[in-house]
């Protein structure tokens, strides 16, 4: 590899190294719920929306989306600085965030009902808009370098 290539690899604006921090925080927020459901599955009793969920499927199911969503955000974070060169920052960013989006969504959306108070259901929306907002583009770049060739 040119030492350009490598330089710009290896020196991040102050935005582009806010926006990877940013990533990672969510990728491993994602993950960490999709992680304490994995092995938190059979604790319903915590509260009405855990059980409301494990009425449809069980936690562990659940846990699913937001695990691989999130790990697929942690590694478009990763990949942010190899954005120019590879396109797999592109495919992780959207398909990570389309998951992510997808779960949060499904789980705001049983919390309106379960949740102890306006707060959680809320949250997870802001999640789910952020993450739809980051497979949006992922999608934009993918469809820039699709029309590329």
């Amino acid at each position: 590899m040119s030492d350009e290539k490598e330089s710009r690899e290896e020196q991040l604006s102050m935005s582009e190294s806010i926006a990877s921090t940013l990533l990672l925080a969510l990728g491993l927020l994602t993950t960490a719920r999709g992680a304490f459901w994995m092995f938190n599955y059979d604790n319903t009793s915590d509260s009405n929306l855990y059980a409301s969920l494990a009425a449809v499927m069980p936690l562990w199911a659940w846990a699913i989306g937001f695990v691989i969503g999130g790990l697929l955000l942690i590694l478009s974070s990763w990949y942010l600085p190899r954005r120019n060169i590879k396109k797999r920052f592109a495919v992780t960013l959207f398909i990570g965030g389309g998951l992510s989006s997808a779960s949060y969504f499904i789980v705001a959306i049983a919390g309106f009902g379960n949740a102890v108070n306006w707060l959680t259901p809320m949250q997870l929306i802001i999640f789910s808009v952020a993450s739809l907002v980051l497979a949006f583009f992922g999608g934009t770049m993918l469809w820039q370098k699709k029309n590329m060739y």
